[in-house]
């Protein structure tokens, strides 16, 4: 399910199921989901660290463009 979300879920979404895992204290499990957001194509991490920006998810923000960076070769 985790694995879905981080690569099939639209943009805006992402950030909720980051916020409910955390609320949840599964945090683990939502630094998986940024990890694997990384995996996507480069416009859907940049909509991606935006929704997370709107929200003033800074930190996840981050990390989401870390993975992202760690995950490309070109």
């Amino acid at each position: 399910m985790l694995w879905s979300a981080a690569t099939r879920l639209p943009a805006r979404d992402v950030p909720k199921v980051v916020i409910a895992c955390r609320s949840a204290g599964l945090n683990d499990e939502a630094d998986a989901v940024l990890t694997n957001v990384g995996r996507r194509d480069a416009q859907a991490v940049i909509n991606i660290a935006s929704a997370f920006h709107e929200r003033r998810l800074y930190e996840d923000a981050g990390l989401v463009l870390a993975s992202a960076a760690r995950t490309r070769t070109d």
